[in-house]
């Protein structure tokens, strides 16, 4: 009995002809009958590869917009700081000329003082001025005017001296103390019995201090009271000739 061809080929696995041809499956493809299976090492970094380079430009984006948030912030303390600068320039300025200012004042104030500092010892001088006047009219009129003329005189000279003693003069006071060159000068010696040897006799022109200093020394007259040696009588000088 004889086997047909085709059903030989069948039985052989070969297909019959004009039957459909499988496709073959690619590299990397699952092999048939293994759906579901875990992907290859090359598929996991090209899909890692994929993923990254999406995210990428988000983490740049981020990253950008970072950095331009600290530079806002950067430029808003810069432009505080320069106000707070301009600000303390300015009020270094009006310090300045405040100062300015005031320094000028105090030199026309101290001119201005200076200008009239003697106005008034002037003014406290114009009594004694007007006793003057007085004083010589009184010796013009007759000559009973004489004394008044010597008590007007006296009143002028102690009125004056007060004037001057207020604004810090003062005689010095050397009669009858030893002689003191500090305030003194000697311009004659005498001899005298009146005071201690060396002491100042009297006064020749008087002397006066100023608010404690001496502007012009007393000039006196020295005592000088030493014993003498005993006259020779006439015998002892013809003894001794």
């Amino acid at each position: 009995m004889k086997i047909p061809i085709e059903d030989v080929n069948q039985a052989a696995g070969q297909k019959a002809p004009g039957a459909p041809v499988e496709e073959e499956g690619k590299p990397g493809d699952a092999p048939p009958g293994t759906a579901g299976a875990h992907p290859d090492a090359k598929t996991l970094k090209r899909k890692r590869q994929a993923i990254e380079k999406k995210e990428l430009p988000k983490k740049k984006r981020d990253e950008i917009n970072r950095l331009k948030e600290i530079i806002g912030n950067f430029t808003e303390e810069l432009k505080q700081r320069e106000q707070e600068l301009v600000m303390a320039e300015e009020k270094a300025k009006r310090a300045v000329a405040d100062a300015q200012n005031y320094k000028k004042r105090l030199d026309r104030e101290s001119g201005e003082r200076a200008k009239f500092a003697l106005a008034g010892i002037v003014e406290s001088l114009l009594p004694v001025l007007d006793n003057l006047d007085k004083a010589t009219q009184a010796a013009g009129s007759d000559s009973s005017g004489t004394d008044q003329l010597v008590e007007g005189l006296k009143l002028t000279s102690r009125q004056f001296y007060d004037i001057l003693n207020n604004s810090g003069l003062e005689r010095l006071d050397v009669e009858g103390k030893p002689f003191d060159p500090e305030t003194s000068e000697a311009v004659h010696m005498e001899d005298s019995t009146e005071v201690e040897d060396g002491a100042v006799l009297r006064e020749f022109v008087t002397g006066y201090k100023f608010k404690g200093r001496v502007i012009r020394p007393a000039k006196v007259v020295i005592s000088s009271n030493r014993p003498q040696a005993p006259e020779k009588s006439t015998d002892e000088k013809k003894t001794a000739g």
